[in-house]
């Protein structure tokens, strides 16, 4: 029996790996399937496809050495636990586990926008005639227009000293304007980026909080009787109580059971002992 050619076929290309990543994110692959990439690479081919950009473009931080990934037997599923999309999670159905991986590099504006702010942009122009120019103000564009001030990022800070274990509010961290230089890709950026989640040790206040400074919240922990909400507020609302069977932070879609019934129905948590049916 003739074995079969081992050779490539001439004139066929192997698509780069970026190519291979993005095809895999936007063909509807389930959220969670990364095989045979790594968990950061189906993170970069997840954020790809939510974002539009390149997955060449996009970089995660590195991730705390402290922390060890676990194999997921169940293949991960990514999401956005904040409002920022810098910051995203990772979860592990068996193991029950979840990482925070954080995008560095994402532009703040998308081409369209930087297209139309460098249109807007105004421009030197001759003065009219019979009009002298102003004292100390370049007439024609040239090295000796002024140049505006760079600006310099934030890292969202602790206001008081907190300890492990306090969960996190806008109220308790602001914003501070640090070097680019001296400034850690983890750092977070958005003060919003500290809800639903809690610290994972001691800090002083005016510290830069980094991703891996936090965990989230768990806001419904398993046996407990939670509010259980159907519809919207706006046309109609059902609300029962049920009983969690499952721990759940926000974001996580757990199972629950009536007690009269017995009957078993799922929902997505979203505030303390509170999940939504969708």
């Amino acid at each position: 029996m003739q074995e079969p050619c081992r050779h490539p076929i001439p004139g066929l290309r192997t698509p780069p790996r970026a190519a291979l990543l993005l095809a895999l994110a936007l063909a509807g692959a389930p959220a969670g399937a990364t095989a045979p990439l790594t968990l950061k690479e189906g993170a970069i081919a997840w954020a790809a496809a939510q974002t539009g950009i390149a997955p060449d473009l996009l970089k995660l931080a590195p991730m705390d050495s402290r922390v060890e990934i676990t194999p997921c037997a169940t293949g991960w599923s990514f999401d956005y636990p904040f409002a920022s999309r810098e910051t995203l999670r990772a979860r592990c159905a068996e193991p029950r586990n979840h990482y925070f991986l954080r995008l560095v590099g994402l532009p703040r504006a998308g081409p369209a926008a930087s297209a139309a702010a460098g249109a807007a942009a105004p421009t030197a122009s001759a003065p009219t005639a019979g009009t002298p120019p102003a004292t100390g103000t370049a007439t024609t564009a040239g090295a000796g227009a002024p140049r505006a001030p760079e600006e310099r990022p934030t890292a969202v800070v602790l206001v008081r000293d907190l300890p492990r274990g306090a969960r996190l509010t806008p109220e308790l961290v602001s914003t501070m304007a640090t070097d680019p230089q001296r400034l850690d890709p983890r750092s977070l950026r958005d003060p919003k980026e500290v809800l639903h989640a809690e610290l994972v040790r001691d800090l002083r206040a005016g510290q830069p909080l980094r991703i891996s400074d936090l965990k989230a919240v768990t806001l419904v922990r398993r046996g407990q009787m939670v509010t259980y909400n159907v519809g919207e507020p706006s046309s109609y609302r059902i609300t029962a109580r049920l009983e969690a069977l499952q721990d759940g932070v926000h974001g996580d879609r757990i199972r629950l059971r009536n007690p009269e019934s017995g009957r078993i129905v799922t929902g997505r948590v979203t505030a303390e002992n509170t999940v939504e049916f969708n």
